[in-house]
């Protein structure tokens, strides 16, 4: 999916983020939501605010039945037994002699 860059004024970002114009104006003088003004106007990107939105979502994007598979295989890994671990990786330290 290729984003489109298309240029946006406040109130069709308010529009299309679904949010009231006063709290839009907040959250871009609070540095919130991307947006430049190079005059005395905003200016806003498409592409920016759906990352933005991608970004504060607060659900996660529901995975794929591959990726289910993946992560219960992952959960199911046997993991190793301490003991024979500790006997691998043992230091050897070597013996000093005693006088």
């Amino acid at each position: 999916m290729q984003r489109t860059r298309r240029t946006m004024n406040v109130e069709e970002a308010a529009d299309y983020l679904r949010m009231p114009l006063n709290t839009l104006y907040q959250k871009l003088q609070k540095g919130e939501v991307p947006g430049s003004k190079p005059g005395k106007r905003w200016v806003l990107y498409s592409d920016e605010l759906d990352k933005y939105l991608e970004v504060n979502r607060r659900n996660s994007v529901p995975m794929t039945a591959e990726e289910q598979n993946e992560a219960i295989l992952a959960s199911h890994r046997r993991k190793p037994v301490k003991s024979d671990w500790r006997k691998k990786h043992e230091c050897k330290t070597p013996k000093t002699e005693q006088v």
